[in-house]
């Protein structure tokens, strides 16, 4: 999978290239991390691999997100889907009709959101003065229309902040990070999309819940035969006989108990 560029600035005061995170072929220790604990789904394409993500995203957390995270190779994929979930919470009725506009709509598309109240977002850069940390998320409870202002209610700590509009970049929708967005914060449930990044340094929780969304058309060879290996083992495990994969069927769900 390509990388894309994206008009999304990284977040102030974030590493750019954390250690902890493995960004190219999956390492020994992510291996053992992947295998207790996630499902797989392999897809024959992208585009099937990414509706399968959203279905599964759908089901579980449509309602509630939070504790639900969709992790994307580039920005311009958690772009898309940030928006793609906004839009299935507002089509089901679990965000307002009305919402505010941040940004400026004379400059395209990618440089302004519509946010609701009830959307997931993402706050981008320190701001001492209003209590809140670069990377933060957190839940909007209202908007001011008057001052142009979100109330929001941070993960972090449960308090309630009301966070300016007045710079857009500051300001994200939440439902969808990159890897290196995402790394060290503790997620329940995880949803991956792609083979890059299963390095696990992402996922600190206790007990995290982890779907990898993978395609045959561009995962690696090296990933490739890793899952091919761990369907093997779990035939195994259960009695069944494992045959050499030659050709994957259109979607193989494996998943490996701890």
């Amino acid at each position: 999978m390509s990388e894309s560029k994206s008009a999304v600035p990284d977040p102030v005061g974030w590493p750019s290239n954390p250690p902890e995170v493995v960004t190219g072929k999956p390492a020994e220790r992510g291996r053992h991390f992947v295998e207790e604990h996630a499902q797989f789904v392999v897809a024959e394409s992208f585009p099937a691999a990414m509706a399968e993500l959203f279905d599964e995203w759908k089901a579980n957390a449509n309602a509630n997100p939070r504790g639900h995270m969709i992790f994307t190779n580039t920005a311009s994929e958690a772009v898309t889907a940030n928006k793609n979930c906004q839009f299935f919470r507002a089509l089901s009725g679990h965000l307002p009709n009305r919402g505010m506009v941040v940004g400026d709509t004379a400059q395209g598309e990618d440089r302004f959101l519509v946010i609701c109240a009830g959307d997931r977002i993402l706050l981008a850069r320190t701001r001492p003065e209003l209590g809140v940390e670069a990377g933060d998320l957190g839940t909007v409870l209202g908007i001011d229309r008057g001052d142009r202002s979100l109330r929001v209610k941070l993960d972090r700590d449960g308090i309630e902040v009301t966070v300016p509009t007045d710079v857009p970049e500051d300001i994200r929708l939440g439902y969808a990070l990159t890897h290196r967005e995402g790394w060290g914060r503790a997620v329940e449930h995880a949803y991956i999309l792609g083979d890059h990044c299963l390095s696990g340094a992402n996922f600190v929780g206790p007990d995290p819940r982890i779907r990898v969304f993978i395609d045959w058309s561009s995962a690696s060879q090296e990933v490739g035969e890793w899952l091919r290996n761990l369907a093997r083992s779990e035939l195994e495990r259960s009695g069944g006989v494992a045959a050499p994969v030659v050709e994957p069927p259109a979607t193989i769900v494996t998943e490996v108990e701890r």
